[in-house]
């Protein structure tokens, strides 16, 4: 659901400027900017703390925002409460407003959420860094991880389907521990990856790549890729929007990787290609985020510990098309590794958490507007830099 809320930004009176941001609100029934007990709204230049104007608006008030200045690089900020609760924020991205430019920027309000216990007659297996990944019908797959009472590796892939509140068995792969996962393929071709890792006895890289087909008769659910290129720990898996999966980075051999290497499927038969793109740092414990669900859209590369053990600065972009990284490096505020890394709705990235050797990095870190990477790391504060 979207609404349209008339803006007035104006350098002064006989300059005034109109500017109608579009709110995008979630899709459900009950979604919408009011029953918010108080919008407010403010601009500020983009990175500084102070507002240049803001305003309090209750349910049913007139929203307008008057006497703002001109700048090329203002951004609009929303808070909407209930209570004294904060329950939503929005933002632009940085605009320009001028005499000749009135852009209509999007405002992305969050969804509001709530935890609740399900009462299910078997429990899921506990475990410890395993992964998470809906399938084409919206259930859940747990699979990877350690007991943490036993510290030993997890082989079962659980399945968890919300809509009938069913928690199934799904498959048994081979142990390991320290490997990654991604959906492969689009549509109804769509299998679980789980790539790289180690032999919880001995230490050795996993030289293979699993994949699950949900959907598929039990003696054929699971299939197994030899490859020794894979027998790596602390790499990404990253789903492009083609359906292919980016492996990048990781430990081979002791050795921080720059490999870059390609999982695809093609008429129902799975292929691992090494990619001629390389790290311009290798390393691993990093992340690897799609910027977008755009075909071709780059790879943000960032974080993670270099073969001497330091915090990697330089994020890279991997662009898919050209299947090769950015001349351009770009540096993290807050280097860090063993952190998260996810695309939020206005295209920015969110890192979270990780550490960054001193100390554990317990702010989260929200990034700048859509593609302006070389500011993408940021500190907790809407505006205050790391």
């Amino acid at each position: 659901m979207k609404w349209l809320l008339a803006l007035l930004l104006a350098g002064c009176a006989e300059n005034a400027v109109v500017i109608s941001p579009v709110i995008d609100v979630p899709a459900n029934d009950n979604a919408s900017a009011f029953p918010l007990d108080e919008l407010v709204l403010a601009v500020a230049h983009a990175g500084d703390t102070a507002d240049l104007v803001s305003q309090t608006f209750s349910a049913g008030q007139h929203v307008s925002l008057p006497g703002v200045p001109f700048g090329d690089d203002l951004v609009i900020h929303m808070t909407g409460s209930v209570g004294s609760s904060e329950v939503a924020y929005g933002r632009s991205c940085k605009i320009a407003v001028n005499a000749s430019e009135a852009p209509s920027p999007h405002l992305f309000f969050s969804r509001s959420v709530k935890f609740a216990d399900l009462d299910l007659p078997t429990p899921p297996e506990a475990r410890m860094d395993g992964h998470t990944i809906t399938d084409v019908d919206g259930a859940g797959i747990v699979l990877g991880g350690v007991d943490p009472k036993s510290m030993q590796a997890l082989p079962d892939v659980e399945r968890f389907d919300p809509q009938t509140g069913a928690l199934t068995l799904l498959a048994t792969l081979t142990p390991r521990t320290d490997a990654v996962a991604a959906s492969l393929g689009v549509g109804g071709d769509t299998r679980i990856a789980l790539i790289g890792g180690s032999d919880p006895v001995t230490g050795i890289g996993a030289a293979f790549v699993e994949l699950i087909e949900p959907d598929a008769p039990v003696s054929r659910r699971v299939e197994r890729i030899d490859d020794a290129q894979m027998a790596r720990t602390g790499l990404t898996a990253t789903a492009l929007t083609d359906g292919r999966v980016i492996a990048i980075g990781g430990i081979d051999g002791g050795t921080p990787s720059a490999a870059v290497d390609e999982i695809s499927i093609d008429s129902g038969t799975a292929a691992i290609r090494v990619l001629r793109a390389l790290l311009a740092n290798p390393r691993y414990a990093h992340t690897a985020t799609r910027l977008g669900d755009d075909v071709g859209a780059a790879v943000l590369v960032a974080g993670g510990l270099d073969a001497t053990g330091a915090v990697v600065k330089p994020a890279e972009l991997f662009k898919p098309l050209s299947e090769s990284f950015s001349m351009t490096l770009y540096a993290m505020t807050t280097p860090r590794f063993d952190h998260k890394a996810v695309l939020m709705p206005d295209g920015s990235v969110l890192i979270i958490g990780g550490i960054n050797i001193a100390s554990a990095v317990s702010s989260t870190t929200p990034a700048s507007c859509r593609w302006q990477i070389r500011t993408i790391f940021r500190s907790h504060s809407r505006r205050t830099p790391a």
